[in-house]
């Protein structure tokens, strides 16, 4: 068997220029603030309920904060625009956070997702004004 051709269709200098133009994105202190009430969040459902319930076996860590302030920056840039909203935080976080937690064997008898988690989490986390 032959192996196959491979044709560069980027390269090195090109994705430097475009990881600059998602580094300039505007990200405000308010928005940061709140991708950590989000990751923290998800941490507070590794804790038992009155009744012995948890959601989680562990929660989104550190880097899960540093993957969704990027891919949030990252979103804003794909989209023309020169700032990162709550909305495109809410966006993408599913996307990001899903595969950094753990559902506990009594969440998923309780037929919950991480998806669903990550959604309550997220309408339980208060949203920034800016």
């Amino acid at each position: 068997t032959r192996a196959p051709t491979l044709k560069a269709v980027s390269s090195g200098e090109e994705l430097l220029s475009l990881r600059s133009g998602v580094d300039r994105i505007h990200l405000a202190p308010a928005i940061e603030g709140y991708i950590l009430s989000l990751v923290r969040g998800t941490r507070a459902l590794t804790v038992s309920d009155d009744k012995g319930f948890r959601l989680l076996t562990f929660g989104a860590s550190p880097r899960a904060s540093l993957a969704l302030y990027t891919a949030s920056r990252a979103l804003a840039w794909l989209r023309g625009l020169d700032y990162v909203s709550p909305a495109l935080v809410q966006e993408i976080a599913p996307d990001v956070l899903r595969h950094r937690i753990g559902l506990t064997y009594e969440a998923e008898a309780a037929e919950q997702t991480a998806d669903k988690i990550v959604a309550q989490v997220l309408d339980k986390t208060s949203v920034p004004s800016l």
